[in-house]
């Protein structure tokens, strides 16, 4: 195949270099423009591939010369075509890595990029073939190939407007970017290959992809085989519109309108349009979700059944909380928190007479609890416990034992709530403790012995999912009671909670109208969970609102 003279049509620094001449098999293609630091092109013998890349645009009637290692430049014809020939300077611009080629007395030996080469003058055998360098670099000649050209390869920027014509196979290495009219950037390159009857779609940034050509029609089949929920949801607080995956319905829009928000139908004056919603409509006035931030008057891509992100109040596990066990907080089961202070009734005070108490703290699946004691005073005598909090766990939440640990007591009466007696009979008898009960005070725990340090606080790993206190005070005498802090063994993520998949979604209608949420307040169905994943207040769901 031939590839004659790549020639600057509009003179020097015209930004327009026109291909005469370049046969392709396969692409046919008018005002192609590629990008890319290098225009790689191998030959079809094989042997390796010419870089098509030049430092400059060139000047009139200037010419591209190759130098034999697959490296092109410009060069004036006259200066690589003496009359007659010097067969030996001819060869050596064709080949610039020849041992004898010197750039300002630095020998090139075949490893060095000729673009890279500063120097002020380029000696051939102590010809002085050019005194600008520059210059050369800029220079060619017709460039020939007997076997022919298979395969173009572009990585990075080939900038040539008047290329109308190309055959043979072409491949693209990366993206390919076309600038369309508006000056924006369209980039071709696709996720995937596509299946059979699908249509290359534009997300509406410059991103395209294959979909369904099956659109909004009543019957058409939707293929949503292979998504992935972490592949496919949108980002909806940095992004400003989504891929389509499934029936798309186009409006003209009333109102302003984000995407991932729920709209309705709007009919006014016999104009049909679509509209963001501003009080609690029907079920059959929901349109779907607007994939795409659209302004009024504009047209508005509604997705009607299929899959889209949609906006969603994410919500988060608190990362601190304070429990005080009494007559209202009694017999519930807790949700443990990065950091709970659990405490008596009279929290920093003493706590009330006649209390029989109980409460749950659940570290979740996967999760232990860590149980930082940090000060305790109960009313005991040296044989009895007349007030007193022990501590079960248990990793099924159904099935409770006494903890053990050396400076806790033991009662006499081995199930909560536990008897004011020892074990031992009094509370420094040898079968008093290692228990489950807190002793009197801290200096009383410490005789004990085992306490980290001998000191406050002190760290209790209960190693268990589960942690259950039972309180237990008579009538009589008053103490200051207990703080604990409760800790999961290692910290909760602070990503949002998580939505379970399949879960009904509802219209919002607590704030406003543009979320969904799993709150039923509204009983205004929009579809259902399709991946647990809510962080950036947005979900993915599977959008099936009823038609009544």
């Amino acid at each position: 195949m031939s590839m004659n003279k790549l020639t600057n049509a509009g003179g020097a620094n015209s930004g327009r270099e026109n291909w005469m001449d370049l046969s392709m098999n396969t692409l046919t293609a008018d005002n192609v423009t590629l990008k890319g630091n290098q225009i790689l092109i191998e030959t079809k013998d094989n042997s390796g591939f010419n870089n098509f890349s030049t430092q400059s645009m060139g000047s009139t009637n200037e010419v591209l010369i190759t130098d034999g290692n697959g490296n092109l430049n410009f060069i004036d014809l006259g200066l690589i075509d003496p009359s007659p020939v010097d067969p030996d300077v001819y060869l050596k611009v064709q080949n610039i890595k020849l041992p004898e080629t010197t750039v300002g007395n630095t020998q090139i030996d075949g490893t060095t990029d000729l673009d890279n080469v500063l120097a002020n003058t380029l000696i051939l055998n102590n010809n002085n073939v050019e005194t600008d360098i520059s210059a050369l670099q800029q220079k060619t000649t017709d460039i020939a190939y007997n076997a022919g050209i298979t395969t173009t390869t572009i990585s990075n920027t080939l900038s040539n407007p008047s290329l109308i014509h190309a055959g043979g196979d072409v491949q693209v290495d990366g993206k390919l970017d076309v600038q369309c009219t508006d000056s924006n950037i369209l980039n071709y390159k696709t996720p995937d290959r596509g299946t059979n009857g699908q249509i290359l779609t534009s997300d509406g940034i410059g991103g395209v992809s294959f979909q369904d050509s099956s659109g909004g029609g009543g019957g058409s089949d939707l293929d949503f085989s292979g998504l992935v929920g972490s592949v496919i949801k949108t980002d909806l607080s940095t992004a400003t519109t989504q891929t389509q995956y499934g029936s798309v319905e186009k409006y003209t829009a009333l109102n302003n309108i984000s995407a991932g928000q729920p709209v309705i139908y709007e009919y006014t004056g016999g104009n049909i349009t679509v509209s963001s919603i501003g009080s609690l409509p029907s079920q059959h006035e929901i349109a779907g979700i607007c994939l795409s931030d659209t302004t009024t008057g504009n047209i508005a891509d509604v997705l009607t059944r299929g899959y889209v992100t949609a906006r969603r109040t994410s919500t988060f596990v608190p990362s601190a909380e304070t429990v005080i066990l009494n007559n209202i907080t009694t017999g519930t089961t807790r949700a443990l928190t990065n950091n709970t202070t659990f405490t008596d009734s009279g929290s920093g005070g003493n706590y009330s007479p006649n209390e029989n108490y109980s409460i749950t703290f659940d570290a979740g699946a996967g999760y232990t609890v860590n149980c930082t004691v940090n000060s305790f005073a109960f009313e005991h005598t040296a044989s009895q416990m007349y007030d007193r909090l022990g501590i079960q766990t248990s990793n099924d939440g159904v099935n409770y034992a006494n903890i053990s640990v050396s400076w806790l007591q033991a009662s006499s009466t081995p199930t909560p709530p536990w008897s004011t007696s020892f074990a031992g009979g009094s509370w420094n008898s040898g079968s008093s403790s290692p228990g489950y009960i807190l002793p009197k005070d801290e200096p009383r725990a410490i005789l004990l012995g085992g306490v980290p340090g001998n000191t406050f606080p002190a760290l209790i790993n209960l190693g268990s999912r589960y942690v259950r206190f039972y309180f237990f005070a008579d009538g009589s005498s008053q103490d200051d009671g207990w703080n604990i802090t409760l800790e999961p063994d290692t910290p909760y993520p602070t990503s949002a909670v998580s939505v379970a998949e399949g879960a009904t979604l509802y219209l919002e209608a607590t704030t406003d109208y543009t979320k969904v949420t799993t709150d039923n307040t509204s009983q205004i169905v929009l579809g259902y969970c399709a991946y647990s994943n809510a962080d950036n207040d947005s979900l993915l769901i599977n959008c099936k609102p009823p038609s009544s």
